[in-house]
């Protein structure tokens, strides 16, 4: 039997940061300005709040984040701006934040996303790997982290709680947790957090 091997969430990140941006460098070498595009259909301010994140990430890495917002388009009007988007050659990846109109699904959206462009297919892929071993710790960080690129908080809490059933003293997990509740003002619950962090992890120095 092959023991699990522990990962560096972090460390991954960065080594994954540091590659985007050499290859962001070497693009623009040749001419080229990788780009994503992200397409905000809601005012919820909580979505605005990831969206900002994104930008902010995207121009750490030297990629070109272009923001296209909707006021509260119709499902058709959102599938055309995709299918827009997907046959644009200057734009390279394409995410589609949620919540969606009333009555507009993700998949039925995804349809309209070329597929080599759609960010979301990475989190397919996680949650193959998640049906297929549903306890997997490092499965779960990484939904987490997916899910809150792309916006969705609530599932990424989620997501976070999974890996902490799982490995009851990632400190990492808890503190995305205790983070994520705040930023949705769910202060009660950040304290019950919190607390259940401070058992789990009796004196550690970052559990106090």
């Amino acid at each position: 039997m092959c023991a699990m091997r522990s990962i560096d969430g972090r460390a991954i990140a960065k080594t994954i940061s540091a590659e985007v941006s050499s290859a962001a460098t070497q693009l623009s070498f040749e001419g080229i300005t990788p780009t994503l595009a992200v397409v905000v259909p809601t005012r919820d301010e909580s979505t605005a709040w990831y969206v900002r994140s994104i930008e902010r990430t995207a121009a750490r890495v030297g990629v070109t984040c272009r923001t296209v917002r909707l006021e509260d388009p119709s499902g058709d009007e959102l599938a055309r701006q995709l299918d827009v988007l997907s046959r644009d050659d200057s734009v390279h990846g394409i995410i589609c934040q949620t919540p969606l109109p009333n009555g507009v699904t993700l998949t039925q959206m995804g349809e309209h996303i070329d597929v080599d462009k759609d960010i979301d297919g990475a989190l397919a892929d996680i949650d193959d790997v998640l049906k297929a071993d549903p306890k997997l710790p490092e499965a779960h960080g990484l939904r987490g982290d997916l899910l809150l690129l792309k916006g969705r908080p609530q599932e990424a809490i989620a997501a976070f709680e999974a890996l902490i059933a799982e490995r009851p003293t990632d400190i990492a997990a808890y503190q995305s947790v205790v983070t994520l509740q705040i930023r949705l003002n769910k202060l009660d619950e950040a304290q019950a957090k919190i607390a259940a962090m401070r058992k789990a992890l009796g004196n550690h120095p970052l559990a106090l």
